[in-house]
């Protein structure tokens, strides 16, 4: 209100209030009359004019031509408390708040010195100590010449309407935050980005000192997004049962502390209350399906009463987070289906490959090998050939038609071991003798090739189908010799385990490249070549020796370098030296 400069005495009239100035009874003077009637006149207009301006729902107040305030009403004693003497001079400034003195006094002084009305809003002091705005407005007085002669003011309260205001700033405020936070969710924002945008904002908005995102983990821990004044920070909790979290997610609902140093209901560690300084929370829940993703926290230094608008806008922003947690699992649920679809294609486009060239390698191998049982039958049936020769070409006959036999059997055991009809008949054996007895049989025909056997005198007897592992053995050591097509040494070894056989057998022949060890036993597969594409064979051979140890509980695998050779090995539980 208005200036510094000393108000001038004034006399006080019935009921506290000051005198109003001359310069603005109207009606003061009558038109004729005797000096004491003008005088009795002049003192009936002045009490009207005190009854009405008391009666006013407001604060009046006079002020002289140099902006110096010479009346208050009554109204503005019973609101301030104070008294005449207290309002003198600066008294008035006792209850203005020290916020809006210096812009009161500035634009006070400007229309004073201007003549133009004067508009304000501003904070008094009432008696108990509460700060209420008010609407401060004035008006110059001017006489016939246009010379302001007085000036004549009110102040309106309009603090429900400045905190309806404010709370509809507040509210919109929020809603633009949630917004601008849904957009950068919308724009697929990485999550712990997008944890962060949120504290900082509902920080923000809620005008808060401390607040926090409690991310449940699929291990039992929580991960803790903190945002404070110094920034974003992160840790993990283990042991988080008893605390406001927990209890957040136990109660489904929103949680109001008005004081954390006496809460009972959770517990409170001591450094939120010693370092940080808390005093207020409220916790809401990040809903999620079918477990809850989150709880949000938002903690205040001083005492505070969080509005139903409050809660609102944080279970605004817990929405955003659970819609954006939601879809980034879905689109890392998408993302890994597409994957999986993919890999399944190019194992299914893999598989049509393979089969179309295992149709061409069997189709080739069957050919050659009816060719030379037809060719052989052929000259047998036209020439005419001694008795040695006839025996030689129906050995050669002999020899095809096994080899016929054999692929034959190969595709037969493939189809009964994918359908699960494949006979499996253990029994009590000895592992080493098949070694041995396989050896034997397949010496014969490995030209060029020395075979050695290294086997462990202590393998005891194991639980296995006999006739199934003298074919894995048999693949193996045909595999070793027809792959090492110079010739060279094969050796054969077997060891004992722990209570299973380890058999491998090595050769020096071709070896395998490293990225195909693996794919070497998927079925149809042949690593092409130029020194093994004169190699016969079907491509379904270690196929079956995986399936046959697999049935058996054991495994099998390949070590290799390109040029140097192979070594195969396959485990057998079930061995036991009792």
């Amino acid at each position: 209100m208005k200036d510094e400069h000393h108000q001038q005495p004034a006399e006080e009239v019935e009921g506290g209030e000051r005198d109003l100035p001359s310069s603005i009874k109207v009606g003061m003077v009558g038109v004729g009359g005797g000096a004491e009637e003008q005088k009795m006149k002049k003192r009936s207009n002045e009490d009207v004019r005190h009854s009405m301006a008391s009666a006013m729902p407001l604060i009046v107040w006079t002020a002289r031509p140099d902006g110096e305030v010479d009346y208050y009403n009554q109204r503005w004693f019973d609101y301030t408390g104070l008294t005449v003497e207290q309002t003198r001079g600066r008294g008035w400034l006792s209850v203005l708040h020290p916020d809006d003195r210096q812009m009161c006094l500035k634009r006070w002084r400007e229309a004073v010195r201007a003549g133009k009305p004067y508009e304000i809003e501003y904070r008094f002091r009432r008696t108990d100590g509460v700060y209420r705005w008010y609407l401060g407005r004035a008006l110059p007085v001017r006489d016939q010449q246009q010379r302001i002669i007085s000036w004549l003011g009110t102040d309106t309260d309009i603090d429900d309407q400045k905190r309806s205001e404010e709370q509809l700033g507040v509210r919109a405020r929020q809603q633009a935050a949630v917004a601008e936070l849904g957009q950068y969710a919308l724009r697929g924002m990485e999550l712990p980005d997008l944890f962060e945008k949120a504290l900082l904002m509902v920080s923000q908005a809620l005008n808060v000192a401390y607040s926090s995102l409690s991310e449940l983990l699929d291990d039992g821990t929580i991960q803790v997004h903190i945002r404070d004044r110094k920034g974003t920070t992160y840790q993990t909790v283990k042991e988080w049962g008893t605390s406001q979290a927990a209890y957040t997610l136990s109660l489904k609902e929103p949680v109001i502390v008005d004081d954390l140093r006496i809460e009972r209901r959770f517990s409170v560690p001591s450094e939120v209350i010693d370092e940080y300084g808390l005093v207020g929370s409220v916790s809401i829940v990040v809903e999620g399906h079918p477990d809850p993703y989150a709880v949000l926290i938002v903690h205040t230094r001083e005492a505070r009463v969080f509005t139903q608008d409050d809660i609102y806008f944080l279970q605004a922003v817990a929405n955003v987070l659970t819609a954006a947690i939601e879809r980034k699992r879905t689109e890392a649920q998408l993302a890994q289906a597409l994957q999986s679809l993919q890999a399944a294609n190019e194992q299914l486009e893999h598989s049509n490959k393979a089969q179309n060239d295992f149709v061409s390698i069997i189709s080739h191998e069957f050919r050659s090998t009816l060719t030379g049982i037809q060719g052989f039958s052929e000259l047998i049936r036209d020439e005419d050939f001694s008795a040695r020769e006839i025996r030689e070409y129906a050995n050669d006959i002999n020899t095809d038609a096994r080899r016929l036999s054999r692929m034959i059997n190969e595709l037969l055991d493939l189809n009964r071991m994918r359908s699960g009809r494949m006979a499996f008949n253990p029994e009590r054996i000895d592992l080493n003798e098949i070694i041995r007895d396989v050896v034997e049989r397949t010496r014969p025909n490995a030209f060029g090739h020395q075979i050695y056997l290294y086997l462990d005198a202590r393998l005891p007897l194991c639980s296995g189908d006999r006739d199934k592992l003298t074919q894995v053995v048999t693949n193996l050591l045909n595999n070793a010799i027809k792959y090492s097509p110079r010739g060279g040494d094969i050796a054969l070894y077997s060891e004992l385990e722990g209570e299973q056989a380890h058999v491998w057998v090595q050769d020096h022949g071709v070896g395998i490249p490293t990225n195909a060890l693996e794919q070497i036993f998927e079925p149809y597969t042949r690593i092409a070549s130029g020194e093994t594409r004169f190699v016969e064979g079907t491509g379904i051979g270690l196929t079956i020796v995986r399936q046959i140890m697999q049935i058996h509980g054991g495994k099998v695998w390949a070590e290799s370098t390109s040029g140097e050779g192979s070594t195969f090995h396959f485990t057998l539980p079930s061995c036991c030296t009792a």
